[in-house]
């Protein structure tokens, strides 16, 4: 039932607002997922997420950068069309930055800290989806039987 909740979310397209207009409730999930990461506690491992500050060979490992703030501003000018866009954006964040400091992993440097930092906020990211997942689908739901009555 999990795979089917999840693929039903992930393929939801977005109904959105105009850009400077309030969120519609499925942009404000996207925005909530994004503020997941962005807890006070989580600062210091989020520190490497936030801003593009990619080190000079980054792009011969890595083909997509991505990070926090252009995710934000994406969802912000209303250019995401599902769910799953978003999702995958977010975990590129981690899995790119897992990727590239992956040779340094266990050592104590800025490249096996940002490895050490993604690990931890991909677990917590995860927990966030897993969360979002189970309201969106709620709410289809409801919204579908609402819509059928």
């Amino acid at each position: 039932a999990r795979d089917e909740m999840e693929s039903i979310v992930l393929k939801e397209p977005i109904e959105k607002s105009l850009e400077g207009d309030r969120y519609t409730w499925m942009d404000a999930e996207c925005e909530k997922l994004l503020k997941s990461l962005r807890h006070q506690s989580d600062l210091r491992y989020m520190t490497f997420f936030i801003q593009p500050n990619y080190p000079a060979d980054y792009a011969a490992f890595i083909a997509r950068p991505m990070d926090w703030e252009r995710v934000q501003k994406t969802l912000k000018k209303r250019q995401y069309d599902k769910f799953g866009d978003v999702i995958d954006d977010l975990r590129l964040i981690f899995t790119n930055a897992l990727k590239y400091n992956a040779r340094h992993a266990g050592t104590d440097t800025v490249s096996g800290r940002a490895y050490d930092a993604a690990k931890y906020m991909s677990a917590k990211l995860e927990a966030a989806i897993n969360k979002m997942m189970i309201t969106v689908s709620d709410r289809i739901e409801r919204e579908r039987i609402d819509h059928n009555n």
